[in-house]
């Protein structure tokens, strides 16, 4: 996070750093190399974002994981078209759960869109802890939000003052 502050008292925080995490969905089978759990690996979204009075503004870093559903433990997916071939395997999931296309659309599909997918140089990396730590970072990010509340708060405070007390001086 950081300060800037004008020769005329203005100011402005802004940060960077505040991550997102979201699950996208199931995805393929696979076995960890951690726990030796098989299972459907979730495909997972992380993105930094840029903030500006603690307001995400834009993201300027974006990855994707897969990651085990057991120990939690991924790794990062780097190619481009594996990762449309996995968002479109979740879709297609989803389809199922829905109801929206049959067991064997679900596999003839499914396995058109694994055979496509390309081998990756497996990275091994903690993507999420825990639903403890999960639950903590969106309590954080409440906190963040109130506080920047207070923060708008009072400088809009301010300014409306400021703007009262220069009425009343210079209205003659």
């Amino acid at each position: 996070m950081g300060l800037f502050l004008s020769k005329r008292g203005q100011f402005i925080i802004f940060g960077w750093g505040r991550r997102h995490i979201k699950n996208i969905g199931s995805t393929i089978i696979q076995k960890c190399s951690i726990c030796s759990h098989k299972s459907y690996f979730s495909l997972v979204r992380s993105r930094e974002w840029f903030t500006l009075f603690f307001i995400p503004i834009f993201p300027y870093e974006t990855k994707y994981y897969l990651e085990c559903p057991v120990c939690r433990n991924g790794f990062e997916i780097e190619d481009n078209e594996n990762i449309k071939k996995l968002k479109d395997i979740v879709g297609l999931m989803g389809k199922f759960d829905s109801k929206e296309i049959t067991k064997k659309e679900l596999i003839n599909r499914y396995e058109e869109l694994v055979k496509g997918l390309k081998k990756e140089n497996k990275k091994e990396e903690r993507v999420v802890i825990s639903k403890k730590d999960i639950k903590k970072a969106e309590k954080k990010d409440n906190k963040d939000f109130l506080l920047m509340l207070k923060v708008v708060g009072i400088v809009l405070g301010l300014a409306a003052l400021y703007f009262i007390i220069r009425f009343i001086l210079f209205k003659g």
